[in-house]
């Protein structure tokens, strides 16, 4: 019960940390009676009253996403310390999912209001929990660990630093798609003069930058073409919307930085490994 109130009040000050970070007001009376309460706008007129309740403070997920995360460890091939910090990271990213998860129902609330965000409350939980999952996969990659196999001959190796490139790219990007499909009022303020399918068209980019960066750690040369067109697509719809020439090009420069991480190396390229 101790674990459950901890985690509501972790739940209920990172997940308003994150939606005033993207421009949300809230406020809340964390210390008052009963569950934590978050007010969505203007607390005279505002535009949701989420609750904080015990179901929503990710004690289920934290439970579920360490048992996984023990299965996980043990049938990974690799030093003991980094299997062991693959179950002890499990914490935090269970908690870091719920936070994101919760920040993108208020982002909601705050631009299609209240019923909307509960319908998006009811089919979040299966979608942050998958990208939990994904997170410790990751992790696990960066550390350079894999599933045990019969045999580890010709493995396919990457440098440092394409991991956590690719790590950055991918946790970016999924950010990015999830307060789009959140409908981040700050997003459609800065795309106020956009043509009415800019803001879909970017947010399905977005979600499309995302997969083909996934399969470029799943070794796919198709995922780095695929990556490049989404940069040019996002450029050019972000120049004929409005939006600042940083924000256009932000796509360009992280595939271009991944080009160049994809050659380092004397040996083994990972370019010349990709499929």
């Amino acid at each position: 019960q101790d674990l459950t109130y901890d985690l509501q009040q972790i739940s209920y000050d990172s997940s308003r940390w994150i939606a005033d970070v993207v421009g949300v007001q809230t406020t809340g009376n964390a210390g008052g009676v009963g569950d934590p309460q978050i007010i969505v706008g203007d607390p005279l007129n505002p535009a949701a009253r989420l609750a904080i309740a015990p179901a929503c403070s990710g004690i289920n997920t934290l439970v579920a996403i360490l048992s996984l995360a023990a299965l996980y460890s043990f049938i990974l091939n690799g030093r003991l310390y980094r299997r062991a910090l693959v179950l002890g990271l499990s914490f935090p990213v269970a908690i870091l999912a719920n936070s994101l998860r919760l920040a993108t129902i208020i982002v909601r609330a705050d631009n299609r209001g209240q019923d909307s965000a509960m319908t998006l409350h009811d089919w979040a939980d299966p979608m942050f929990f998958i990208i939990a999952l994904l997170i410790l996969v990751l992790i696990s990659m960066i550390l350079g660990l894999s599933v045990r196999t019969r045999a580890n001959t010709g493995e396919r190796r990457r440098h440092i630093l394409l991991s956590l490139w690719l790590g950055i790219m991918i946790v970016a990007y999924a950010i990015a798609a999830l307060f789009s499909v959140g409908g981040s009022s700050v997003l459609a303020e800065s795309l106020h003069d956009a043509p009415s399918w800019a803001l879909w068209f970017l947010s399905m980019a977005t979600i499309a930058g995302m997969v083909c960066v996934a399969a470029v750690f799943m070794w796919k040369r198709w995922g780095f073409y695929g990556l490049c067109t989404s940069g040019v697509a996002i450029l050019a719809v972000s120049l004929i919307s409005g939006a600042s020439i940083a924000a256009a090009l932000s796509g360009i420069i992280a595939a271009a930085i991944l080009y160049g991480l994809l050659h380092l190396g004397k040996e083994r390229k990972a370019w010349a490994q990709l499929r």
